[in-house]
This record gives C-alpha cells, structure tokens and sequence, in this order.
C-alpha cells in the first residue's frame, strides 16, 4: 500500500478513490446512496410547485394573524399558535408527512370555499380594500389546494422526501 491507511473506522484518513461520486457505493451503515426510485421521483418543478403552496398558506396565515392582532384581537396567542400550527404542518410536509399534507389540503378547501362569502360581507359592510385582500387570498388557497391535492409532481416530490427521510431514519 503507497501510505496510505484503509478506511477501518471513523477519524481514519479517507482515500482519493472513495471521493468519486459518480458511482453508488455503501456507506458505513451498509446503505447505497439514494436509489432509482428516489431519485426518479425528484424533479424540481415538484419541488418549486410545492415550495409555492406552502409559502402561500404560510403567507395568507401570516397575513392574517397580523391583521387581527393588529387590529386587537382579543386572543392574540391564538392567532400565533394557528401560524405556528401551520408552520409545523407546512414543514412536515416538506419533510415528507402525508398527513400534514392532508391537513393543509382540508385548510385551504375550506378557506377557498367560504373566501367567496367573506368577500361579499366585506362589500357589504363598505371595506373594499379588506375584500381585495380577502379574493386574493382565496385565490392564493385554491391555488394551494390544487398544488396539494391534485398536482402530480408535488405528490411525487413528497413521496421522494418521504422515502429520504426513511432511509436517513433507518440508519
């Protein structure tokens, strides 16, 4: 061997040719670098179209919460903890949680199903403006409701976090 030392253990000198990257190799824990399966499911239109959804219910749910404790709302550790809730939704999906996922599709279902309503109330009573910000945000979660639900590449690049995260926690 020309001095250099086998990768026997943790804090050992590593080898040129265990650099390349180019070619699936076990790690310590036995596991190949990420598969076919993973690595078909990732595009990054998935992952934009999914960033997209989630910063417009993180948006909306911001605008909110500022809104009504700026306008002394009684409960304002509730509007914080709805954004809080939702933050933690939103990450878990971004980490591959099916069921956040699901949850953030119920919110902006309902929030896109009653914003037609509350747009009409708010011209009602004479506030235009809060009815402009009212139509675009039932907008923003109808466009997050179709990105969540419906929109293919998103499931696939949820799927593809998903099954990163697995095999991260099996090691």
């Amino acid at each position: 061997m020309s001095g250099q030392h086998d990768n026997d253990g943790p804090g050992q000198p590593v080898r040129p040719d265990e650099l390349d990257t180019h070619h699936p190799r076990p790690d310590a824990a036995g596991h190949d670098e990420p598969g076919a399966e993973e690595l078909a499911l990732f595009s990054e239109r998935g992952r934009d179209l999914l960033l997209l959804a989630l910063a417009l219910v993180l948006a909306n749910e911001a605008l909110f919460a500022g809104v009504t404790i700026a306008g002394g709302h009684p409960a304002p550790v509730a509007n914080v903890g709805r954004f809080t809730m939702l933050a933690a939704m939103s990450y878990m999906t971004w980490q591959g949680f099916s069921i956040s996922r699901w949850i953030l599709v119920i919110l902006a279902a309902v929030a896109a199903i009653v914003g037609p309503a509350q747009v009409l109330e708010s011209l009602s009573a004479g506030r235009p403006l809060w009815a402009a910000v009212l139509a675009l945000t039932g907008a923003g979660y109808a466009l997050s409701f179709f990105l969540l639900a419906f929109q293919g590449d998103v499931a696939r690049f949820i799927r593809h976090r998903r099954l990163l995260r697995d095999r991260d926690v099996m090691r």
